[in-house]
């Protein structure tokens, strides 16, 4: 591909083959939206994407690549959308899935509002400093090998404590493809509810952090199919925006508010 002024790739829900690489990134030089969503490329995502600098949104989830987080990716100074779900794995450049190196990188993209990790075979703790990336309202992890706690760091991301108004709460506006199921049609320049953070099917134990309740501003939380025990803290009823909650399939006991007396 040749378009050297391309500025927005859209491809998903196609069926483009094996290589990625096809796409020859150091052309697209002035690439700032990627959708390659459910392409079933099934090779290593190549290191010539980090050739793209003014990349603000990165989509290719449900592939079957291989990903390995490059030092490179500090190039991407505006990027805002980073999905990377359902994949065949999540490495950093030694190959490591520990999720405190895999990450290591991403660290410094202070830009980011929505990180998509889920499906990937991720191991090890989740790093406390992803509590401070100041934009960040979606955190989506689930279906990994997580261990360790809900790291009470993750109580303090800026964007869920405070900074928005309370007509934005749960809002981010994706100009990539958003799709409610496998065979829907795309639905583009979409509202679509943020201020989510789901790390359900992993190995996370412990106590659910009373700090919880500092997240006023989340919509939905995801703690399901984990290891979490002791009572569920009274404090989540702080989070005064909350439409879905899930702490099913944990060893939680009694949650002391009005009306819920039962396991989860």
């Amino acid at each position: 591909m040749n378009c050297t002024n391309l500025v927005e790739l859209r491809m998903g829900n196609n069926n483009l083959g094996d290589d990625i690489s096809m796409l020859n990134f150091p052309k697209l030089s002035q690439l700032s939206k990627l959708g390659l969503r459910k392409n079933y490329f099934s090779s290593i995502l190549p290191r010539s994407i980090y050739s793209c600098k003014f990349l603000k949104a990165v989509q290719v989830n449900y592939n079957n690549v291989e990903v390995q987080i490059q030092p490179e990716i500090l190039s991407f100074k505006s990027l805002s959308f980073l999905a990377l779900g359902r994949n065949k794995g999540l490495t950093n450049v030694t190959g490591v899935r520990k999720c405190r190196m895999v990450l290591k990188w991403l660290s410094n993209l202070k830009k980011l509002q929505l990180l998509n990790l889920s499906h990937n075979r991720i191991t090890g703790l989740i790093p406390s400093w992803l509590g401070t990336f100041p934009k960040l309202q979606t955190l989506l992890m689930q279906a990994n090998q997580l261990s360790g706690e809900f790291p009470k760091e993750l109580c303090t991301l800026p964007m869920l404590v405070s900074g928005q108004t309370t007509s934005q709460v749960g809002l981010i506006y994706l100009e990539l493809p958003v799709y409610s199921n496998a065979d829907a049609a795309p639905l583009q320049f979409l509202y679509v509810y943020s201020s989510f953070i789901n790390l359900s099917h992993n190995c996370l134990g412990g106590n659910i952090p009373i700090e919880i309740g500092q997240l006023q501003l989340l919509l939905r939380l995801d703690l399901s199919a984990n290891n979490f025990s002791s009572n569920i803290p009274d404090q989540i009823s702080n989070i005064k925006y909350m439409e879905r909650l899930d702490l099913s399939m944990n060893h939680l006991l009694i949650w002391k508010n009005p009306g819920i007396t039962h396991r989860s």
